[in-house]
């Protein structure tokens, strides 16, 4: 999964935003600084919205395989056993 990110320098700062996702925002001093909080940020982002999901859906329906196994199928690059 690949996600668009913004960068700004404003007063010495670097910000660094992502259009998709529209509260995810950081900044650096640096601009290899400001990535790679960028990076964590949007790791955590998605680790709290893959885990609502598995809540989501582990309330709402009996799955067929495990859940994490049909996210990971869904969302990965590299779709290992995920063979219906």
């Amino acid at each position: 999964m690949h996600y668009n990110a913004k960068i700004t320098k404003s007063e010495g700062v670097y910000q660094v935003f992502f259009p998709d996702l529209p509260n995810v925002i950081t900044f650096g001093e640096t601009k290899d600084e400001a990535l790679r909080n960028a990076a964590d940020a949007l790791n955590g982002v998605l680790r709290v919205i893959m885990k609502r999901v598995f809540l989501f859906r582990s309330r709402n329906r009996k799955p067929e395989r495990g859940i994490m196994q049909s996210m990971y199928c869904r969302m990965s690059n590299f779709p290992i056993g995920c063979e219906s």
